[in-house]
């Protein structure tokens, strides 16, 4: 059975920027979300210690939980039928939601349960517009994006394919939002760099 015009298109134009972020140098961060090409320069200012902070509060809710939840830190993820290979700030399999990635695989093909993106002034409409639709595309259960300059944490939950925002919490509120009740953490703890 053929692929339609479109999605033989998308296929081929995902095959030829895929090609390009192989090729890239080591040090910088191509991505793909849905077709559309983003080279990601170096994070802006705080976006560094928010990502590190988010992401030891994340570990440590995991570890004390190893048999159902895995975290890692800037990983691939590669979907063709997405047509997006994006490298999430952090990212959080769930065992009982889809299972573990195969640690062989790289970039990795089972998507995570959860990510997240610390948004900078550069990476922000890519953030929001292709790679939350990639997310949405590949099944990404829950994305936040972490708003450094607005001090706050936006919830996303996958509904039917869709990113839709669920909530957002202030600084002086806690993170242990939705999938991560319990994350002993305070979103201020994000932004003290």
């Amino acid at each position: 059975m053929a692929m339609p015009a479109r999605a033989a298109d998308l296929a081929e134009r995902f095959a030829e920027l895929d090609r390009i972020v192989q090729a890239e140098p080591e040090g910088s961060t191509a991505q793909i979300a849905v077709g559309v090409f983003h080279m990601t320069p170096r994070g802006a200012r705080g976006h560094g210690y928010a990502a590190a902070a988010l992401s030891a509060a994340v570990h440590n809710f995991c570890a004390r939980r190893p048999q159902e939840w895995h975290h890692l830190q800037d990983v691939e993820i590669r979907s063709e039928e997405a047509a997006s290979r994006v490298v999430p700030d952090c990212a959080v399999w769930r065992k009982s939601k889809g299972g573990w990635p195969n640690p062989s695989e790289n970039p990795f093909s089972t998507p995570p349960f959860w990510a997240a993106e610390v948004l900078s002034p550069t990476t922000e409409d890519f953030d929001r517009g292709p790679k939350m639709e990639a997310y949405g595309l590949m099944g990404v259960a829950w994305v936040w994006l972490v708003d450094v300059k607005k001090r706050r944490v936006e919830i996303y939950e996958n509904e039917a394919g869709r990113m839709v925002h669920r909530e957002t919490r202030g600084a002086g509120e806690k993170l242990d939002a939705p999938p991560f009740e319990g994350l002993e953490a305070k979103i201020a703890e994000l932004f003290a760099g």
